[in-house]
């Protein structure tokens, strides 16, 4: 259904695994690190970022941040963006705020979320 199928069918997939993720850690960071070099827009890159990265970062941070750091250098913007994204979350909980690596932060002026 991811393959082949175009936006819509990408979003209930990107719904399914957000419930999925919060049980089967493994098997959905293996669907994720499967799809991550197709990933075809921004809409998609968010939604699996704020819906299906984050569930992962929050059962296994130290495993995601390192994926979320090395996903900061690749060359593909989308994955670049997946990185980055879930850091919405993270902000809002000040606790793990001062875990999180410092390349995961927006600067005080440029609050975006």
């Amino acid at each position: 259904m991811w393959k082949k199928g175009k936006r819509d069918e990408k979003l209930i997939v990107i719904f399914a695994l957000m419930r999925i993720s919060k049980k089967d850690y493994e098997n959905s960071k293996s669907f994720v690190m499967n799809i991550i070099d197709g990933i075809p827009d921004w809409e998609i890159c968010d939604q699996l970022a704020v819906r299906v990265v984050a569930n992962l970062a929050v059962q296994n941070k130290d495993e995601m941040f390192s994926l979320m750091r090395a996903w900061i250098k690749s060359e593909n913007k989308w994955i670049r963006r997946l990185a980055v994204e879930p850091r919405c979350l993270y902000k809002k909980k000040e606790d793990e705020l001062k875990d999180m690596p410092s390349t995961f932060r927006w600067s005080d002026e440029r609050k975006r979320c």
